[in-house]
């Protein structure tokens, strides 16, 4: 009866390790992709900030270059 009272032990041990190492993986899966996915947003919130960057320099060379061309004439 010991024995199979430690069988029973022993399967379940290995079932619970089973089943923490299946959850673990997929965690670390989801973590992966959550990740991946924020790399993407930020790459466009960058790309939108530079866009935007760029066009307020642009809008504020341009009067000034402007305003040269006319000094010069």
């Amino acid at each position: 009866m010991a024995e199979s009272a430690a069988e029973g032990v022993g399967s379940a041990l290995h079932l619970a390790l089973g089943s923490l190492f299946s959850a673990t993986t997929l965690a670390m899966q989801h973590a992966a992709e959550n990740a991946a996915f924020a790399q993407q947003q930020n790459n466009r919130v960058a790309a939108a900030a530079t866009d935007a960057g760029i066009r307020i320099l642009n809008a504020i060379a341009a009067p000034a270059a402007d305003s040269g061309r006319k000094e010069g004439q």
